[in-house]
C-alpha cells in the first residue's frame, strides 16, 4: 500500500518519527527498502527526521548504500541536513564513501552544501575507515577541494589541505587568491608549504609584510619540508634571495632573451634561475598617435638542498626544496624537472599571447596609417580656423589702435588751435 508518489506507510512514519509504527511495520514484513517515484527509501527519510532511534530500528534490515533517482544515498540526505550523528552511524555500516552520484559528486563534494555543522561532518567522513579518495573530479573536474576553493569554504579547504599534502595539483594561483580573497593587499605573495606530518598550509601573505625570513628554504631540523612561493603581480626585477651571494649585474634582458643562472649556496645547497622578459604593448589608436612598451618578468627559481629520507631510509637526497614562481600555478613541483616543465609550458602561452598582442598591434599601425589623411585633413582645418580667428583679432587690434591714435591726434590738433586763438 502506497500513496500517488509510492510513498509507504513505513517512509512516511521514518518521515515524521514515529518509532513505534515503524517497529510494528518491520514487525510484520514491510518492505524496508520500498522506494517512492523519486527513489527515497525509509532510510533516506529516516534522515530527514534526524532521530537516531529510528535509524538505528532501520538499519539492520535496511540498504545503507540505496541510491535516489538523483542519486542521492542517505549519507548525502544526512549530510546535508549536517547531522553528524547520524553520519558516523551510517559509516559505521559500511557504507561506500567514495560513490558517486549522477553528477560524480562524492560524499566529500557534498559536504559543501551541510551548512553551518559542515566542518563537523566533513572530520567524521575523513576519519572513516576506509579513507574518502580526495582525488575523485566531478562532471566539471573539480575535486573536493577544488569546490571547496570555489565556494570560499575556507575552513574546510584547510582541513582537506591537512588530509593530504598533493591536494594543490589541480589548484592554480587565481583559486588560492579566490579563497583567500580577504587579504586586503592587491598583490598578496601565496606560500605553499608541505609540512612534515601536517599536510599542506597556504599562507596569503601582505606583500608589504612579507619578510626575509619567510623566503629561506626549509633546514632538515624545519617542520616544513618544501615550499612554494608565487608572486602574483608581475615581477619588474628579480627578488633577492637571502643567506646567497649577490647575483650578477646582468639581469633579464627587455629582447625577450632567456636568462639562466646557478650559483651555490652559504648554506650548502645549489640556487637555479630562470627568467624571460616579456614586452607588454599598449594600444596605438588614432587619438593618442603614439604606444608605450613595458614589460613585466616570467621567472622560476628553485634551491635544491640535501634532505633526510622520507620513512625508515637512512641517509639524504638532494632535493628541490624552495620554490619561487610567478607562474599561475598552484603546485609544489615535485622537482626542479617538473618546474622547469611547468615553466616551458607557460612561457608557450606568453609567447602565442605576445605573439597576437603583436598582430592586433599592427592591425591597430595600419587602421592609424589609414587614417591619417584624414587627421592631417582636421588638424589643418583646425590651424586655418585658429589662424582666421587670430587674423580678425589682429584686424581688429589694428584697428582699434588707429581709432586711439586718430582721437590722440585730434585732441592734440585741438589743444593747438586753442593756445593759437588765445
Amino acid at each position: 500500500m502506497a500513496d500517488s508518489d509510492d510513498k509507504t506507510p513505513l517512509s512516511w512514519a521514518a518521515d515524521k518519527g514515529h518509532h513505534a509504527v515503524i517497529k510494528h511495520l518491520i514487525g510484520v514484513k514491510a518492505d524496508v527498502n520500498a522506494k517512492t517515484v523519486v527513489g527515497w527509501t525509509p532510510l533516506h527519510y529516516a534522515t530527514q527526521s534526524a532521530s537516531e532511534t529510528i535509524i538505528k530500528c532501520l538499519l539492520p534490515y535496511a540498504d545503507a548504500n540505496a541510491v535516489a533517482k538523483d542519486g542521492t544515498t542517505p549519507l548525502v540526505a544526512a549530510s546535508k541536513r549536517g547531522n553528524v550523528d547520524m553520519v558516523r552511524r551510517l559509516l559505521d555500516v559500511g557504507y561506500d564513501i567514495n560513490r558517486r552520484d549522477m553528477r560524480r559528486w562524492t560524499q566529500l563534494h557534498w559536504v559543501t552544501k551541510s551548512g553551518p555543522d559542515r566542518l563537523a561532518v566533513a572530520k567524521a567522513l575523513l576519519s572513516s575507515d576506509p579513507k574518502p579518495d580526495l582525488g575523485i573530479e566531478n562532471v566539471n573536474g573539480l575535486t573536493p577541494l577544488r569546490l571547496e576553493v570555489w565556494e570560499k569554504q575556507l575552513d574546510l579547504v584547510e582541513l582537506l589541505l591537512e588530509s593530504e599534502a598533493r591536494l594543490t595539483r589541480n589548484v592554480g594561483t587565481k583559486d588560492w587568491l579566490r579563497v583567500y580573497s580577504h587579504v586586503s593587499d592587491p598583490s598578496p605573495i601565496i606560500e605553499v608549504e608541505e609540512r612534515v606530518g601536517e599536510g599542506t598550509k597556504v599562507v596569503c601573505l601582505s606583500a608589504k609584510d612579507f619578510s626575509e625570513d619567510q623566503r629561506r628554504f626549509p633546514t632538515s631540523t624545519s617542520s616544513v619540508s618544501r615550499r612554494l612561493l608565487i608572486f602574483t603581480e608581475p615581477l619588474k626585477e628579480l627578488p633577492t634571495i637571502p643567506n646567497s651571494p649577490p647575483l650578477p649585474d646582468s639581469e633579464p634582458s627587455q629582447h625577450m632573451m632567456p636568462y639562466l643562472h646557478r650559483q651555490s649556496l652559504l648554506s650548502g645547497g645549489v640556487h637555479f634561475t630562470f627568467a624571460v622578459y616579456f614586452p607588454s604593448f599598449s594600444q596605438l589608436t588614432s587619438t593618442t598617435m603614439r604606444r608605450t612598451t613595458e614589460g613585466s618578468m616570467m621567472m622560476i627559481r628553485w634551491i635544491v638542498a640535501k634532505q633526510p629520507y622520507a620513512g625508515s631510509r637512512t641517509g639524504e637526497s638532494w632535493k628541490s626544496v624552495n620554490h619561487f614562481s610567478t607562474l599561475p600555478n598552484g603546485l609544489i613541483p615535485d622537482d626542479g624537472v617538473d618546474f622547469f616543465t611547468q615553466f616551458l609550458d607557460q612561457l608557450r602561452t606568453r609567447w602565442i599571447r605576445s605573439c597576437e598582442d603583436g598582430e592586433e598591434l599592427l592591425a591597430d599601425s595600419e587602421a592609424v596609417l589609414n587614417g591619417l589623411p584624414g587627421i592631417i585633413r582636421e588638424f589643418a582645418d583646425l590651424i586655418g580656423a585658429r589662424l582666421e580667428g587670430l587674423n580678425a583679432k589682429s584686424q581688429d587690434l589694428i584697428q582699434t589702435e588707429f581709432n586711439v591714435t586718430s582721437i590722440a591726434e585730434a585732441k592734440h590738433s585741438t589743444s593747438t588751435n586753442n593756445s593759437m586763438n588765445a
